[in-house]
């Protein structure tokens, strides 16, 4: 027979303190990633640029240049003419 499962509160133990072991080291996780990022490792600027830009999200409009339908000068009857 195999043995019972461990109880959700011994679970969730187990569970917090992984967590916690993580947490305390996270920082220089973090600072070791971008150090190679900045290096050119290719996995560690992988990492960095899906949470930086991740993928899936519609993108911020980017107002490079003036629309120009609506700062162009129109002349009689909506026709577009040239700049003033």
């Amino acid at each position: 027979m195999s043995e019972a499962p461990p109880s959700l509160a011994a679970r969730n133990a187990a569970i917090h303190a992984a967590e916690a072991r993580f947490r305390a080291g996270a920082a220089s996780i973090v600072s070791l990633v971008l150090r190679r990022a900045h290096g050119g490792d290719p996995v560690c600027l992988k990492l960095c640029l899906e949470r930086a830009l991740p993928a899936g999200r519609i993108p911020p409009p980017l107002a490079l240049a003036p629309d120009l339908i609506t700062v162009a000068p129109r002349g009689p009857g909506g026709i577009l003419t040239a700049g003033a």
